[in-house]
């Protein structure tokens, strides 16, 4: 994800043409994705135990 994120970010420096909106949109789209996959393999956090 992390060189994505250079590659977008040096292709806005460098193409005035491109849509930067967009680009930053479906980064963090990938982003959330990647996230949400990641919080479904953790375990479900538990509150404190009652006596």
């Amino acid at each position: 994800m992390r060189e994505q994120v250079e590659q977008d970010m040096a292709g806005i420096v460098e193409d005035p043409d491109l849509d930067v909106e967009s680009t930053l949109d479906e980064l963090n789209e990938e982003a959330n994705e990647i996230l949400e996959d990641q919080l479904e393999g953790e375990p479900e956090a538990e509150g404190p135990e009652e006596e």
